[in-house]
């Protein structure tokens, strides 16, 4: 387990830039007073595990009811999480409050588990961060500011993982009902993307497209951070020095505003193509016309060719992200004529190209019996 969630942490080449605030932008400032309203609700509804350094919001239930003013626990903790905010702290300063722990989340069932260990198969693994409670609460409060929430709503309508209303439901339902009116539908999915894309390339995102909060990324990801995880009562260090630290309160900000740039290029360059993104997961439909010929299908299907093509190459050029082909599906309406199958070798060269008959069609609920592209 140790060396999986070592591998889900590339190391970075070369040091990151840090980007001087604009003159004409604002920092994001949090007041002491607004951080110790914050505090006073956290205090009775973060029920949150503690992280590296113990801190939780029902530590903070003895100090609620105590002075309000300057000599109160409470005032003063509402000082540092402001000073957090704030960025005002020492660069060490930074590096201490991003340290955090780590813990593997099973990706599998407990039957597929034992399917693997039987085949001598290595664990599917999703790599957890609990990250410094006391970091916790003063970065929720940089994403509760307007600057932050311009930012998300700039990243509509593509994006519908980051504080959309009932944005999973309202992609379901919307790629369900293409699906149903003839539409291919394209999913994809990155390998590790949380963990391996380019942290320089988040920094540059939030300059372009939140510079308010500049000065905050560069205190807490313009650095390499510590990951601990226990091992037979030993304490390993990993250290995460690419992608967003998963579990970060800014990491699918962060993200978000990341490969945005890449879900705008690939819709802009494939004319008709319908897409929302769920933060990682980007889905798009290419309609099909009325009463279509083979040739109208034909076409659908060097989009979505071309759709993968795109993506995969504007992935690595922007965010070095790759695409996992053996998670991307297209899914094919049971009356489309039958898939080329050199459609494959379009879409992932690396993919020896696989027989019309494994590209099934499937519907657009079940994503287990969909048509993997490898």
């Amino acid at each position: 387990v140790l060396d999986i969630l070592k591998t889900m942490h590339p190391a970075r080449s070369g040091a990151l830039k840090k980007h001087q605030p604009p003159d004409n932008v604002e920092q994001v400032r949090v007041s002491t007073s607004k951080a110790q309203r914050f505090l006073f609700k956290m205090a009775g509804s973060d029920h949150s595990s503690p992280g590296s350094f113990g801190w939780t919001g029902s530590d903070l239930l003895p100090f609620r009811a105590g002075k309000s003013g300057g000599h109160g626990m409470m005032w003063q903790m509402s000082r540092l999480v402001a000073l957090i905010a704030n960025a005002d702290g020492p660069p060490i300063f930074g590096f201490i409050v991003t340290c955090g722990s780590l813990f593997a989340l099973h990706k599998l069932t407990p039957e597929e588990q034992l399917q693997r260990r039987v085949n001598e198969l290595p664990p599917k693994l999703r790599p957890v961060n609990i990250t410094c409670g006391i970091l916790k609460w003063p970065l929720k409060l940089l994403m509760q500011s307007e600057e932050a929430k311009v930012a998300i709503a700039r990243l509509s309508p593509i994006q519908m993982g980051l504080k959309a209303r009932q944005g999973v439901e309202v992609v379901a339902h919307l790629f369900r009902s293409l699906y149903e009116r003839g539409y291919l539908v394209c999913t994809t999915d990155f390998s590790n993307g949380f963990n391996a894309f380019s942290r320089q390339a988040m920094l540059d995102a939030v300059q372009e497209k939140c510079p308010a909060l500049t000065k905050a990324f560069n205190a807490y990801y313009a650095l390499d951070s510590m990951c601990f995880f226990s091992v037979d009562d030993e304490i390993e260090t990993i250290w995460s020095t690419e992608g967003s630290r998963m579990g970060c309160v800014l990491g699918s900000f962060g993200f978000d505003l990341t490969v945005d740039k890449i879900y705008r290029a690939v819709i802009a360059r494939i004319p008709d193509l319908i897409a929302k993104a769920l933060t990682d997961d980007f889905t798009a439909a290419i309609p099909i016309p009325s009463n279509p010929s083979p040739e109208d299908f034909q076409v659908a299907y060097k989009k979505a060719g071309e759709f993968f093509r795109l993506t995969k190459s504007l992935s690595l050029e922007v965010a070095r992200l790759e695409l996992n082909f053996s998670k991307c599906h297209l899914l094919v309406h049971p009356e489309a004529p039958g898939l080329p199958s050199e459609l494959l070798a379009a879409c992932a060269p690396a993919a020896a190209p696989a027989p019309a008959s494994t590209l099934a069609p499937a519907p657009a609920s079940s994503s287990s019996s969909s048509s993997p592209l490898s």
